[in-house]
């Protein structure tokens, strides 16, 4: 399976703010693709912003992802927090919790192309596609919120793709929102357009 790559690659993956022209995951969006929940929020404590609560934090996210993927996409064999979620709760001693993957490894500034997924990751992915008869999983493992000289803060998710089937990492990005004052339920709006600019253009 070929893909096109933007920001992978070498010891830190670029950003990604795509433009319209320039679509890195276009060749895959005829496959069964899961889209796994956002697995963290980072907010620096420099940005001396309110608390954030976490989990209603990443299930906007979450939610807004899906609903712009769906509407821009429209492929309706691709999978879902919502459903992930549900498959699990139907599968207790079988899955593991998607908002709770042993993503760590994933996070590494040295992780490349191609590069073996371990365990508990590895097998974690296999039993998630089991579930879905899907092929491949891409995963947000973060939303950070980066302090600017401004003193604003830009949020960037990391996402990286993977074929849970060959147990290899398949592509690797990031994708940059707008710089902002305060934490704002509009950035995962913005977010999730610029998110599927990486498959399709608008």
């Amino acid at each position: 399976m070929a893909f096109a790559v933007v920001g992978c690659g070498g010891s830190k993956p670029e950003a990604v703010t795509p433009s319209p022209e320039t679509h890195p995951l276009a060749g895959v969006v005829g496959q069964n693709i899961i889209v796994a929940p956002v697995q963290a929020l980072r907010v620096p404590a420099e940005m001396a912003w309110p608390a954030v609560a976490s989990r209603p934090a990443l299930a906007h996210f979450d939610s807004v992802f899906a609903d712009t993927l769906k509407d821009r996409i429209g492929n309706q064999a691709w999978v879902y927090a919502d459903a992930l979620l549900k498959a699990a709760a139907n599968n207790p001693t079988y899955a593991t919790d998607p908002r709770a993957l042993a993503v760590g490894p994933l996070r590494a500034s040295s992780l490349k192309l191609d590069d073996r997924l371990p365990e508990p990751l590895a097998s974690q992915l296999r039993t998630m596609i089991a579930l879905q008869d899907a092929r491949l999983v891409l995963i947000p493992t973060d939303v950070t919120f980066e302090r600017t000289p401004a003193g604003l803060g830009r949020p960037v998710v990391r996402l990286v793709l993977v074929d849970p089937r060959s147990s290899v990492v398949r592509w690797i990005g990031r994708v940059t929102g707008n710089d902002s004052p305060a934490f704002t339920p509009d950035i995962a709006a913005i977010m999730a357009t610029r998110l599927a600019d990486l498959f399709a253009a608008r």
